[in-house]
């Protein structure tokens, strides 16, 4: 799995990097920079032994990809934000998904399970009925002859599953990143 994210060039010498369904945005002083700042950015936040991300270029207008090494971390992460953002409980997801029980969501919140496309479909649905999840190309140049360096598989994952946010148009000034949802920021304080 994966999920888009968008680089551009901002006034001056700052590229701004960011991923809105995740609630991620950085920058830096190149659209290269600004990339490495978008994986320190996740692997911080989702602060686990061993997880990786790699970020890479993907089409125009500056689109990215976000991929991991751990899909169900990366799941788990922007299923927790996105509730979070959206102000609903584990037991109000439940309700929504149709469960007695929030336990299976929260298991997908903490990354313990990779949920099927269709329950990742239906968790979107309740929490962020905004999301949708496409499938894509990994690498749509490849059938142009383009570089190869892109059609590279870090992970060696499945093909792409993508979620598009709508434009949000929100962006970091502080050099580093910020995010939106209050227990990510208290957990990014309590690293420092």
């Amino acid at each position: 799995m994966m999920i888009t994210g968008r680089v551009r060039k901002e006034e001056g010498v700052w590229w701004s990097a960011e991923a809105p369904v995740a609630g991620i945005y950085t920058q830096g002083t190149s659209a290269k920079d600004a990339m490495a700042m978008l994986a320190d950015a996740f692997e911080a936040l989702v602060d686990r032994p061993g997880f990786k991300v790699a970020v890479t270029e993907h089409g125009p207008g500056g689109e990215v990809l976000v991929d991991s090494s751990e899909p169900a971390a990366l799941i788990a992460y922007v299923l927790k934000y996105q509730r979070e953002t959206h102000g609903m409980s584990l037991g109000g997801v439940a309700t929504a998904l149709g469960e007695s029980s929030r336990t299976t969501y929260a298991r997908y919140e903490r990354g313990d399970v990779v949920p099927t496309v269709q329950k990742l479909v239906d968790a979107l649905r309740a929490v962020a009925p905004e999301l949708a999840v496409v499938i894509v190309e990994r690498n749509p140049s490849a059938a142009t002859g383009a570089s190869e360096a892109r059609a590279s598989e870090p992970y060696g994952m499945p093909p792409t599953v993508k979620h598009r946010a709508t434009e949000a148009g929100r962006k970091s000034s502080t050099g580093k990143y910020s995010v939106r949802s209050a227990s990510a920021r208290a957990r990014t304080k309590r690293k420092s």
